[in-house]
């Protein structure tokens, strides 16, 4: 049977957020009827003539050639017609800013194609764009859309630029801006690309799948030797081409194992992949009435006193579920096959997120909404029992063991993402000062009862790196994130303000981890926090520091002084593992 690829390409962008970049060319800017950046050095060639009183007739960079000896090049021309910046910003406007009229026929603005992938952009499918483009209309667009891009257009802004798994939406141009002094047009010009950016195309072509829109691959040939570099297989790319692919196209599809797409032109085709993302995400946030039915029981028992056993009730069921679902699970001791057991490890993860789904759900809602003591310790006697409960696994292999104990984990995160959302903390700081691991497993065991909060360094980031993922340095940071943004979505639908109530949650329990076990030769766990921060010291703090009195009454840290001791050896911790990271 022949299936469509743009339904597997929409269902592995549905599926995986973030997971593939576009690479996208002077195509989809046609319909815009933008001036490519050689038309752009043809007319300038024109306008250099004319101010000679010379006409150059149909062939302006012939009459260039036979007066300078050679191409024109872009930087030239411009240094010659508008020597100061003030002078070219006007001289260009012109051919990428619209007029009134431009604007009234709908010239010179985002088209269809810059608008779906302003979407894909906005709604978190795809992070990373790569373009050839000189315009401004991506990037317009995205804004439009909601979002607020970071835009890497030259070698310095590349030297700079953190690791894409850790940044927002970037649009990369690779050939600059058309304000641009490193605007690359000619053939020369586009022969090579400085270091900083040749890095950041590698990341991007071994990291990420890869979509090609409207880029034949004639003229770029730095491009193409990035493309070429990446060996890597991992993820699949797709090619969209109108009609036949030039040469360099060809070999580099074949290079990349690149699944053909033959579209009738940009526009069209962007926007059917863009609304087919857009239905699946639709489809998949149709949740159960169940869990409805069982968030707003929730909220109708809280309230009143009178309902205290119906609210244990509904928490002990979808807590009863969780346990019963992770002792059934079975525990292989050994797989010797490594792609077998991230395999396997997918899986378990997979399960452990489905089974806890409602549960996450009314723990957030919970701890967000309501403020009785008798509250905190119902939350707390859930992630007790997520903690306790009676494993099949105490010893071998630390990662089996580990794993075991995700649940607990994510019940942990829900109720720090609770009480951050409230501006709160006593939900969590109750839990952390109050719920111990009874029977913790070798080599966790130690003397004495094990605080909960140990459990964060339980699962090491390597677990999270699964097949169908890209390489993070804070991998099970990402993943919690993605993992609890549905539970979450209740009380803080906006993703922006998710990600920051997240980042002052997590940090807040790497805080109270380096408090607990300062005696243990252990590092606290590495939030995804640590890429946060645009000063040495400016890390996510302003939840601990507003409620440090109550999280040292609570016993979380001893005093003052001690919160100030802990938080220098953390935030020193996330510094140092910052810096090793980015060598």
């Amino acid at each position: 049977m022949n299936v469509d690829p743009l339904v597997p390409l929409a269902l592995g962008i549905h599926s995986g957020p973030g997971m593939f970049a576009l690479l996208l060319g002077s195509g989809i800017s046609k319909s815009a009827e933008v001036p490519t950046g050689w038309e752009v050095v043809e007319d300038l060639a024109r306008k250099l003539a004319a101010l000679q009183g010379e006409d150059p007739g149909g062939d302006p960079v012939g009459w260039y050639r036979g007066r300078a000896g050679g191409d024109p090049e872009y930087s030239e021309l411009v240094e010659q017609l508008a020597p100061s910046p003030e002078e070219r910003v006007r001289l260009l406007k012109g051919y990428f800013e619209p007029s009134e009229e431009d604007r009234e026929e709908g010239r010179k603005v985002p088209s269809p194609a810059h608008r779906a992938v302003a979407s894909l952009v906005a709604k978190g499918f795809v992070k990373v764009v790569v373009t050839t483009n000189f315009d401004q209309l991506i990037e317009q667009a995205i804004r439009e859309a909601g979002a607020t891009p970071a835009v890497i257009a030259g070698p310095e802004s590349a030297r700079g630029a953190m690791p894409l798994a850790h940044s927002g939406p970037t649009v990369i141009k690779v050939n600059g801006d058309y304000l641009s002094p490193d605007f690359k047009n000619t053939v020369q010009e586009l022969e090579s690309y400085e270091p900083a950016m040749d890095r950041l195309l590698d990341e991007v072509f071994d990291q990420y799948g890869l979509v090609v829109c409207g880029w034949s691959a004639k003229w770029d040939k730095a491009l193409r030797t990035a493309l070429e570099r990446a060996q890597s297989r991992r993820f699949s790319t797709y090619w969209f081409h109108k009609g036949p692919l030039e040469p360099e196209a060809e070999r580099l599809a074949a290079h990349r194992r690149a699944v053909p797409v033959g579209i009738p032109d940009a526009d069209s085709s962007l926007t059917a992949l863009a609304d087919s993302v857009a239905a699946l995400a639709e489809a998949a946030d149709q949740r159960p009435q169940t869990t409805d039915l069982a968030v707003a029981r929730l909220k109708k028992f809280l309230p009143d006193p009178a309902h205290r056993i119906r609210l244990h009730d509904l928490i002990d069921a979808d807590t009863k579920a969780a346990i019963s679902h992770a002792e059934g699970l079975e525990v292989t001791r050994h797989v010797p096959d490594p792609l077998e057991r991230l395999r396997q490890t997918e899986e378990r993860m997979d399960s452990y997120r489905e089974v806890c789904a409602a549960l996450l759900r009314l723990l957030v809602v919970g701890a967000r909404f309501f403020d009785g003591e008798s509250h905190d310790r119902l939350w707390a006697e859930c992630a007790d029992r997520l903690a306790n409960y009676k494993m099949q696994l105490t010893n071998g292999d630390a990662d089996k063991i580990g794993m075991q104990f995700c649940p607990a984990l994510l019940a942990l995160y829900s109720i720090a993402l609770g009480s951050a959302a409230a501006d709160r903390v006593e939900p969590i700081a109750y839990t952390l000062a109050t719920v111990t691991l009874k029977r913790p497993p070798y080599p966790y065991d130690r003397q004495g009862e094990t605080p909960i909060v140990v459990t964060l360094d339980f699962l090491p980031d390597a677990m999270f790196t699964q097949p169908s993922a890209r390489t993070s340095f804070t991998a099970k940071s990402d993943y919690l994130l993605e993992v609890l943004h549905p539970a979450a979505a209740d009380v803080i639908p906006e993703s922006g303000r998710y990600e920051d109530i997240f980042d002052d949650a997590e940090y807040m329990l790497g805080l109270a981890c380096t408090a607990q076990l300062p005696d243990l030769d252990w590092i606290a766990p590495v939030c995804r926090a640590m890429w946060r921060p645009r000063s040495e010291d400016s890390f996510p703090d302003s939840l601990v520091e507003r409620h440090k009195d109550t999280l040292i009454e609570m016993g979380i840290f001893n005093n003052a002084e001690h919160l100030q001791e802990v938080r220098t050896r953390y935030n020193q911790q996330l510094r140092e593992h910052r810096k090793r990271t980015l060598r």
